[in-house]
């Protein structure tokens, strides 16, 4: 889901310092190789070994791992929503600032009824 990045300034110049032996035997030039291919190699090697996840049943394991991603979303905005709630019990300063947004507000789960509370 995120984009990854590992910088390796000194690796482009590996391939100047072998000798020619070298250079056959280790591949450092990666200019030519189809990245598209390499990275789908390194996913499924990925799945596979680290993962352990059995290939046949591929859909099934991208389903369960899209599932885990919502219920983590999930849980993590009620819990935003419910530390919010407390914060707005406790502190009319906050209790007023989430009133001026009561239209959307007042659906927010433990948010809303904690707001909007008549006493």
């Amino acid at each position: 889901m995120r984009e990854w990045s590992f910088p390796c300034p000194n690796y482009n110049a590996i391939h100047n310092q072998l000798c020619k032996e070298e250079q056959d035997l280790y591949m450092t030039q990666v200019a030519h190789l189809d990245k598209t291919a390499y990275m789908h190699t390194a996913v499924e090697g990925g799945r596979l070994y680290c993962l352990k996840e059995d290939p046949r049943k591929m859909t099934l394991n991208r389903s369960y791992h899209n599932f885990l991603f919502v219920l983590d979303l999930t849980l993590k905005i009620l819990f935003w929503c419910l530390v919010l709630s407390f914060i707005a019990s406790w502190f009319k300063p906050v209790r007023d600032v989430f009133s001026y947004g009561e239209p959307v507000v007042k659906h927010v789960p433990f948010l809303g009824a904690a707001v909007f509370n008549e006493k």
